[in-house]
């Protein structure tokens, strides 16, 4: 497939779409991801009166012209009622946003706690895999980066206070003096003990 020519689909996989200039259907990657953005996130009544517009309009012309004008205000009124409720319009991707959020102040609140993934992500009501997908989106970070972030952090602040590498090693979830030392280094580029 080329770049300057569309790809071209089967009559099946074209329902509802509009010819282009060639005569044919032709469904870009940009018109792909639209269509499977709209499945994703529209509302699942929106998503049926749409489909609904390719489905049998009259045969006769002046019929299908008021029956297509008729389906324009059914889907106007759609959105505006859609506008009118803004909680609708977050659907499933802003319930993950905040998911992820509680997911991160439960990893900032009990940092010294053991947080393998899939039990994070069962604790916030999503899949592992989405919850690493996620999080990499949003820090550019995985869970266990960002856990040893939050933890190097908070240790810095407890060194800071005048506890012990020792105490500050326990206090924020790692158990052993040595490898906290080694990644404490490692991110600050000197020891606890010098900090």
């Amino acid at each position: 497939m080329s770049a300057t020519r569309p790809r071209r689909w089967p009559a099946r996989a074209t329902r509802g779409l509009s010819p282009c200039c060639g005569g044919g259907f032709a469904v870009t990657s940009a018109c792909r991801r639209t269509v499977l953005w709209w499945r994703r996130y529209a509302p699942t009544g929106l998503l049926a009166l749409a489909g609904s517009l390719a489905r049998n309009p009259p045969p006769a012309a002046e019929a299908r012209r008021l029956w297509y004008r008729a389906k324009a205000l059914e889907m106007l009124s759609a959105f505006v009622q859609l506008l009118s409720q803004p909680e609708a319009l977050n659907g499933p991707a802003a319930q993950e946003r905040q998911r992820l959020h509680e997911a991160c102040d439960l990893l900032r609140a009990r940092h010294a706690e053991h947080w393998p993934p899939g039990l994070l992500a069962r604790t916030v009501g999503l899949s592992e895999k989405r919850l690493q997908q996620l999080m990499r989106e949003s820090t550019g970070q995985s869970v266990h980066a960002y856990l040893s972030d939050v933890r190097l952090a908070r240790a810095c602040d407890l060194l800071q206070a005048g506890m012990s590498v020792t105490q500050v090693a326990g206090e924020v979830g790692i158990s052993s003096l040595s490898h906290f030392s080694k990644v404490f280094k490692a991110r600050y580029g000197v020891s606890p003990r010098s900090w």
